[in-house]
């Protein structure tokens, strides 16, 4: 008889902008630039290569994808691979135009992988019970890569008059009908500026001097 999974799946959309502020209260976030002179800005986030868990559920073995120090997630049904959480600070009196995502080269993890699906919530008056996975079938029976882009852009908060912008990068990429694996050492985020006419965040107590 096999034992029961310790770790529950969840869905991380459902709970991320809920948690969006207590998340950018406790995560690294990066300063893109102080002055307003600036029309692009680059950052490079570099990831640890992935290793991958057999992981046995409900009399089915799956592939757990795991990025030390990244989550692991997604919406119900779909392949649960990492995401990494991007907080960028922006300038003031400026707002994004444009971003981009790029990458310097796409390892192999090999093929034949058998992605974990990322299951339903459950209660927490639900927590012993069997964990609930039902996989995507168009998802899981495609030949187009998964999650099919580099990156989401969440959204723009603001947080005692800074402006943080909050996106999703995706460092792996999972090929569901043939079980290939690749993943990003590095991914650049370039972000493009123009002047923002309704000025600075009246809430605002810095200091504009880099």
């Amino acid at each position: 008889m096999k034992k029961p999974m310790k770790k529950l799946i969840l869905d991380y959309k459902a709970v991320f902008v809920t948690i969006i502020l207590l998340l950018i209260s406790l995560s690294p976030i990066t300063l893109a630039v102080h002055k307003t002179n600036y029309e692009q800005f680059s950052l490079t986030y570099s990831f640890n290569v992935p290793y991958v868990e057999k992981v046995a559920i409900n009399d089915n073995i799956y592939d757990k994808v795991i990025i030390p120090g990244v989550i692991s997630a997604g919406d119900t049904g779909e392949p649960c691979l990492p995401i990494k959480g991007a907080y960028i600070l922006l300038p003031q009196k400026t707002q994004v135009s444009d971003i981009k995502v790029t990458y310097w080269e796409k390892v192999s993890l090999g093929k034949g992988y058998n992605v974990v699906p990322v299951g339903r919530p459950i209660p927490i008056s639900q927590v012993k019970s069997d964990i609930y996975l039902v996989p995507d079938n168009e998802i899981y029976n495609s030949e187009d890569p998964f999650p099919g882009k580099l990156f989401n852009e969440v959204d723009t908060y603001s947080f005692r008059g800074y402006e943080i912008l909050v996106l999703e990068l995706f460092p792996v990429e999972y090929v569901p009908l043939t079980g290939d694996l690749f993943y990003y050492e590095d991914m650049t985020v370039s972000i493009s500026f123009v002047d923002d006419e309704g000025g600075m965040n009246p809430l605002f107590r810095g200091s504009l001097e880099a």
